[in-house]
């Protein structure tokens, strides 16, 4: 929604799907009952959506409005409302000389009838609302037998898509299944809609080797979108809001209060296996700081997502790593190598970050042989002329240690070096966890590329940050 588009709807008369607001006051059960009447009135009149803008007189002055508190008029619409309706709230500036606000609620129906799900103020429970023109009133008989034959008929091709969707799903055919979900989501939105085609979308995403291309970034942006559509729309269905949470919490695009709110709602309301899986989720987003006491709780709160079930290759990755960094490295060893086999029986790719992680951990047990094996499996030494997948702390641990002990010359190292400088410095970062306060490219780059140092002779180090400098005068 911009400015454009609300002036266009206040250029229109009120109709069945628009409502002018002067203000929007929430504190009494008056308030919220005609607010909750609006909105019911709306969903039902409208084919595909509706708005109720708010900050504008009878006479379309624009009055404006100071805020718009988006989780009161949620929390309130879906306790009253009943089958669910989607809510999308904005705060559009207009161009006037003092810059008004104008506030717009734009309206999504769900399932019709939608009706007064329990009794406030004046509003009985099931009471029904529609708008005729400009007014809201209560819908006659007729209109609701209508409204319910409407909704069969959609329901029926809703079915249709949906399954559609499921057997593309089964082989695989992402893209269809997306498409069939978007289609059913059009006739009626619902919670379940949302939450099957943001994990279509997070399964796409996951498919896409180049996760710097444009078609990587708008899967995860509409993943993430649906996963909060899901999350409004979820009423009291406690476990799809679990499955919503949860998604979006481990979405790459979510906004760092969207974790946080996540995080505190999966841990009051998740049990066993989701709740491991959100214990695991936070760890990755863990400032490291300090890493030698991070590193112990990382141990112990990803065995406790693994004792509750989440056992998945990531986790002993991930704690493969925090042994490591505390230097237990056959209890790392055993780790890495549950998360290789894991893979493997799941018929999972195996990262090359996996084999590289090894890679370490075996130089540092002096295993030099099985090390050289391990590292030539990772792609980054394997081809140097392709996009590396995926370089992450460990690895650049692993190419520094591999050189240090003759098994790579000053040539091929060199190569190496300038795909990461070149990729780094054409807007590439590194898939590294950091805290949103940091999350800059050349932020990430300077941490992995000060690790990359620490493991190469001193000697070299002048060299590299010439061949660094070259590279950032050449972009």
């Amino acid at each position: 929604m911009d400015e454009i588009q609300v002036l266009s709807l206040i250029a229109n008369e009120e109709n069945e799907n628009l409502d002018f607001k002067r203000q929007l006051n929430l504190d009494s059960a008056t308030q919220k009952a005609e607010f909750i009447k609006d909105v019911i009135a709306i969903a039902n009149s409208s084919s595909e959506r509706g708005n109720l803008l708010i900050g504008i007189a009878n006479d379309k002055q624009l009055v404006g409005i100071k805020d718009l508190d988006e989780e009161r008029i949620q929390q309130i619409a879906h306790s009253y409302i009943s089958p669910s309706v989607k809510l999308s709230c904005f705060i559009i500036p207009i161009s006037t000389p003092t810059l008004t606000l104008i506030g717009v609620i734009e309206i999504t129906p769900g399932k019709k009838p939608h009706k007064v799900a329990r009794p406030i103020d004046r509003l009985r429970q099931d009471e029904v609302f529609v708008r005729r023109g400009s007014i809201t009133t209560n819908a006659n008989p007729d209109e609701i037998i209508e409204m319910d034959k409407l909704s069969s008929s959609l329901e029926h091709l809703v079915l249709q898509y949906t399954q559609s969707a499921e057997i593309h799903s089964k082989t695989n055919n992402w893209r269809f299944a997306i498409k069939s979900l978007t289609k059913a989501l059009e006739l009626i939105p619902s919670a379940e809609l949302f939450l099957s085609r943001g994990l279509e979308c997070e399964k796409g995403a996951s498919s896409i080797k180049n996760r710097f291309s444009e078609d990587y970034e708008n899967l995860g942006r509409l993943a993430n979108a649906d996963f909060s559509s899901a999350i409004i729309l979820a009423g009291s269905n406690k476990e799809l809001e679990v499955k919503a949470r949860t998604g979006r919490f481990r979405n790459k695009y979510s906004t760092y209060d969207e974790l946080e709110e996540d995080l505190k709602w999966l841990k009051e309301n998740a049990n066993n296996r989701q709740l491991g899986e959100a214990l695991y989720l936070e760890v990755t987003i863990w400032d490291w700081g300090d890493r030698l006491e991070v590193a112990k709780e990382a141990v112990v709160q990803l065995s406790t997502s693994i004792a509750l079930g989440y056992d998945e290759p990531d986790v002993y990755n991930l704690r493969s790593s925090a042994q490591a960094e505390l230097k237990n490295y056959s209890l790392a060893l055993d780790d890495i190598n549950q998360a290789i086999n894991k893979s493997e029986t799941a018929n999972l790719k195996i990262p090359a970050d996996y084999y590289g992680h090894r890679a370490f951990i075996l130089i540092e047990l002096k295993r030099y042989a099985e090390a050289k094996k391990d590292f030539n499996l990772t792609k980054v030494m394997g081809d140097t002329t392709s996009e590396p997948e995926y370089i992450s702390e460990h690895l650049l641990k692993a190419i520094g240690m591999y050189y240090y002990l003759g098994y790579i010359n000053n040539r091929k190292l060199w190569a190496v070096i300038t795909k990461l400088l070149y990729y780094v410095h054409n807007n590439i970062s590194f898939e590294l966890k950091v805290n949103p306060s940091s999350n800059n490219k050349d932020v990430i780059f300077d941490k992995s590329f000060n690790i990359f140092l620490e493991y190469l002779p001193s000697e070299l180090q002048e060299s590299i940050e010439d061949l660094l400098l070259n590279t950032q005068s050449n972009k």
